[in-house]
């Protein structure tokens, strides 16, 4: 619930803090709830545990979809969804899941979109050879 003293804007922002509010729904109160419980047993406060998780959805998914230039050639729209899956696979590596089983799926179906582009250069040969590593010694 959100109370009136939330919402006040404080005049000056102290050591680089500047306040922010979350706004709970009724059907997330079990996942913020064990988010409390995480952040307790990590002993870091909730904020801060929230902006982890929001930095880590930004680096798996930024800029989002974003929309390929019209009148752009065949190469220009290969290369374009080869840099993405290169991305979304190099993404997935860097950060490991809670549930690493349901990580490694997801692994597994980003490399198997990746491997399906025709073109592959060297970076691309060394992020699915290590990819393949990762899913043989899971």
């Amino acid at each position: 619930m959100i109370k009136a003293f939330d919402m006040v804007r404080p005049r000056k922002y102290r050591d680089g803090y500047r306040p922010w509010t979350l706004m709970r729904l009724g059907h997330g109160e079990e996942v913020y709830r064990k988010a409390e419980e995480l952040a307790e047993r990590e002993r870091i406060p909730i904020s801060e545990l929230v902006l982890k998780a929001l930095a880590d959805h930004v680096k798996a998914h930024y800029p989002g979809n974003p929309q390929i230039p019209l009148g752009g050639s065949d190469a220009d729209y290969r290369e374009y969804v080869a840099a993405r899956r290169r991305a979304q696979l190099s993404a997935l590596l860097e950060t490991p899941w809670p549930d690493r089983e349901a990580w490694l799926q997801a692994v597994d179906k980003a490399l198997d979109r990746l491997m399906a582009q025709p073109d592959r250069g060297q970076a691309t040969r060394e992020l699915i050879h290590t990819a393949l590593n990762l899913i043989d010694s899971g």
